[in-house]
């Protein structure tokens, strides 16, 4: 699961890098803001899971959950470099 983690953390931060533009339009830069937004929120499930995020004393159930939130996000990117179709599974010893 770590290399999940690892991938989908670049993944995350190559969306970002290109959602950093004001273009002057209010459209385009809400699409931008709105993007930004999302990473994050992405960024905060990957750092629930690996233990760096502010919820602390979770049970197994809840980190079993986040896992699974972490495979669906990256379900999400599946068409990008170096998606493994092993991490479509939930269960993980397959990670």
């Amino acid at each position: 699961m770590d290399d999940l983690v690892t991938w989908l953390r670049g993944v995350l931060d190559e969306d970002e890098r290109n959602s950093q533009f004001e273009s002057g339009d209010p459209y385009l830069d809400a699409r931008a803001a709105l993007m930004l937004a999302d990473v994050a929120a992405k960024r905060a499930i990957l750092d629930e899971y690996s233990g760096d995020g502010e919820i602390s004393d979770l049970s197994g159930d809840e980190i079993k959950g986040l896992g699974i939130a972490v495979r669906l996000v990256a379900w999400a990117y599946r068409d990008r470099d170096g998606y493994r179709d092993e991490w479509r599974s939930t269960d993980s010893a397959s990670a």
